[in-house]
């Protein structure tokens, strides 16, 4: 799945086996969505596959749910408020209920927000958390980097050059941010969670567009 923020829409290749991908579905949104980013998930407990998608031209979250068949129901939209830039979204189940909860990331705003599943494809807005003035907040990844098998937050900011981690405590709510500075014009602009040397936890990679490189923060804890 990807988004295409010039066509104002999403794209869904579907897996044939060992073949490459097919049967093309595109997804169109509203004029002016610019979706900027995309996730897939169970967000209804029907079986079939959704998607959420992160709006830039419209502020909002969209989601998408399956209904077979390649066919989805319209979007339905939740602000992220006025001028954020939502830029980057993550998925997983932030307060142990099993269900599917949403992190998005505003680059315009400067801010995290944390959005609740209930189950059948509503959400709801949880908690915001500031990255600080001029941080132009723009990726966002879900894991566990300090080994309690609570899910944590680790986000990349644009503006300030570096990247924070927020401590999940398993109600949904997050504390103890932890900065790590990249360097000065480092303009860090994605952020993923990915186990890199094989010892069973998650590590953290940040592509650092200013520098030409990738920072790895390896989970030591």
């Amino acid at each position: 799945v990807i988004s295409d923020a010039s066509k104002n829409d999403i794209q869904v290749f579907l897996a044939s086996g060992n073949q490459p991908f097919g049967g093309q579905t595109i997804l169109m949104l509203n004029e002016g969505s610019q979706p900027s980013s995309v996730v897939v998930g169970h967000f209804n407990n029907d079986s079939q596959i959704d998607i959420a998608t992160a709006n830039y031209g419209t502020n909002t979250i969209g989601i998408l749910l399956g209904c077979g068949n390649r066919m989805y129901l319209n979007s339905t939209l939740y602000s992220t408020g006025t001028n954020s830039y939502p830029s980057s979204l993550a998925i997983g189940d932030f307060n142990k209920d099993s269900m599917m909860d949403l992190v998005v990331a505003n680059s315009g705003t400067n801010n995290i927000l944390v959005f609740m599943g209930s189950g059948n494809g509503d959400f709801s807005l949880f908690q915001s958390y500031s990255m600080g003035d001029s941080s132009q907040t723009v990726s966002v990844a879900v894991g566990d980097f300090n080994r309690d098998y609570e899910l944590d937050i680790a986000v990349a900011n644009y503006g300030t050059n570096n990247i924070c981690i927020l401590f999940g405590t398993g109600d949904g709510r997050f504390t103890n941010q932890t900065w790590y500075p990249l360097g000065f014009n480092s303009d860090p602009n994605w952020i993923i969670f990915q186990d890199l040397n094989n010892d069973g936890w998650e590590d953290i990679a940040v592509a650092v567009y200013g520098a030409d490189n990738v920072k790895i923060l390896l989970n030591l804890c």
